[in-house]
């Protein structure tokens, strides 16, 4: 059996720490991208029991799900597609764009990650509106230009190297985010514009 999937170009530019880390969390990925962190580790001459024990279950389910069945799961991977993110997040904020991301992430099975993407994405949102008050700025162009440049840098960090260049993924439905998105900006937009109504 040739030790390669789907997963194995992509565990070829992890470090040590980051493969062990499918190991040591197996059950939050999915069983092709643990095995190949595994052979990758292997690789590298790294010898472990509790691997090796991993490495025999996971090989021997493999060997008996039928081909096709697995390529059809890997197809059906729906993912909220980068223009949209980018959009979701100049028309709300950052924050809810890393949101997006984060569920993203779940359906790649990287929930370790996807915590991360949501932190990343509130300190971002935090730091922008932080220093935009403290530099008073108020130009509508410079807030979508820093969101726009937050999003993209929270994609290519967290959902790029997720991505297979061997699996087909399908654009998800963007209308609940956007219902959801809208309900709760109304009733702050409301808000703002009665506090300014009462100040003048």
């Amino acid at each position: 059996m040739t030790n390669e999937n789907y997963f194995s170009s992509k565990m070829l530019k992890m470090n040590e720490s980051e493969l062990k880390t499918y190991f040591n969390n197996s059950s939050d990925y999915q069983e092709e991208a643990v095995l190949a962190a595994i052979w990758e580790l292997e690789k590298r001459g790294f010898d472990n029991p509790e691997i090796l024990n991993l490495k025999t279950k996971l090989e021997a389910r493999e060997i008996a799900a039928p081909i096709q069945s697995k390529s059809v799961a890997i197809e059906k991977i729906e993912l909220y597609s980068f223009n949209f993110i980018i959009l979701f997040g100049v028309l709300f904020s950052v924050f809810a764009s890393s949101i997006l991301i984060a569920l993203n992430l779940i359906q790649l099975k990287n929930k370790a990650k996807s915590r991360l993407a949501i932190f990343s994405g509130l300190a971002y949102s935090l730091l922008q509106v932080y220093l935009m008050g403290a530099l008073k700025i108020t130009s509508p162009i410079i807030s979508v230009l820093t969101s726009l440049l937050g999003c993209y840098l929270l994609y290519q960090y967290f959902i790029k190297p997720e991505l297979n260049s061997d699996t087909t993924y399908q654009t998800k439905s963007s209308w609940q985010p956007l219902l959801i998105g809208f309900l709760i900006s109304l009733p702050v937009a409301y808000f703002l514009m009665k506090s300014m109504a009462t100040a003048i």
